[in-house]
């Protein structure tokens, strides 16, 4: 029983001091992210080596355990100091992580303000050169309307002088017809006035 204990310490001081070779040479590290998970792992073993550990503790004798059960507690502050150390080193990477991740962040708005800019400035410049376009073609409708209008004023003209024309004419035509009239009633005058001068002919020869 002694031995399987001492077996476990052993695995347990092999993984501490893997890892805190592994925690020494972080900063330095090519690829730190994947250290840091075998370093996480290491912790993760140790653990379990000191939890077997413990728990065949329970099986020795009260003078073994005594022997053992210091150098556990030892082993297991110095297992929660690794875990606060690899804690730390965690927190600062992530710090790290997210202020480039903001960096990169503020960066991207910038060059999407840029490019909204750019895109503002090239709406503005098309809005202006229609604005231009809609100018040019409002001086030529003006131009139109004026022609439009100098020509209904001219057939506006026109057509009151036809309207003065057949106006004469009316009158013209209403004073043809009176002298219609007037020349028809002088000539059944004349007809009655020669029928009534043979008719008083016919009565003297008739006496």
């Amino acid at each position: 029983m002694v031995e399987l204990v001492k077996g476990y310490e052993q695995e347990f001081l092999r993984h501490f001091s893997s890892n805190n070779k592994k925690i020494s040479n972080y900063e330095s590290a090519v690829n730190q992210e994947s250290l840091l998970i075998d370093i996480k792992h290491g912790i993760v073993q140790a653990e379990n080596s000191l939890k077997n550990m413990e728990r065949e503790i329970l099986g020795l004798n009260q003078q073994q355990a005594i022997l053992f059960g210091p150098r556990v507690k030892r082993y297991q502050e110095n297992l929660m100091a690794m875990k606060k150390t690899v804690k730390d080193i965690d927190y600062r990477k992530n710090k790290i992580d997210l202020l480039g991740a903001r960096r990169e962040e503020t960066r991207e708005k910038l060059l999407d303000s840029t490019e909204v800019l750019q895109d503002s400035g090239e709406a503005l410049e098309r809005i202006n050169k229609i604005g231009k376009e809609t100018e040019d073609i409002g001086y030529e409708s003006l131009g139109g309307l004026k022609k439009q209008r100098v020509t209904i004023q001219n057939i506006h003209d026109k057509v009151k002088d036809v309207d003065g024309n057949v106006s004469m004419a009316n009158r013209t035509i209403t004073e043809m017809n009176s002298r219609r009239l007037w020349m028809k009633f002088m000539m059944y005058g004349i007809i009655f006035l020669l029928i009534g001068a043979i008719a008083i002919l016919l009565y003297i020869k008739l006496l």
